[in-house]
């Protein structure tokens, strides 16, 4: 029988295939679940990139001194020294952090493709 209300009428048939509200709150709750497993990784991953960042600023602080012509004179050859030392431990120590940032974006997009 056809209804006369226009409201019913132009309504989907949703009761052919009831979604059982237990599946639903059981995925919902799985997903937020999953969710909270990744922020601890996203967390530190933020914390790689602050620290990726402070790196960088301080490595260009010094290639700034080191840019100093005066800093190359006979009389400062232990202050270019002690320079270049910190330059190549601060490219060490950014290197680490990147590939550590690396290693943990590629586990969150594992995780991250395991959840989907």
């Amino acid at each position: 029988m056809l209804s006369s209300n226009p409201a019913e009428a132009a309504a989907p048939a949703s009761f052919a295939a009831p979604e059982d509200s237990g599946d639903r709150k059981a995925r919902r709750q799985a997903s937020a679940n999953q969710r909270a497993q990744l922020q601890p990784l996203k967390k530190s991953l933020r914390q790689l990139e602050h620290r990726i960042e402070k790196g960088q600023q301080s490595l260009q602080a010094l290639q700034s001194k080191l840019a100093d012509g005066d800093l190359y004179a006979e009389n400062a050859g232990s202050e270019l020294a002690e320079l270049l030392k910190q330059e190549g431990q601060l490219k060490g120590e950014l290197a680490e952090l990147e590939n550590e940032w690396l290693a943990q974006q590629e586990a969150l997009e594992t995780l991250e493709a395991a959840e989907s």
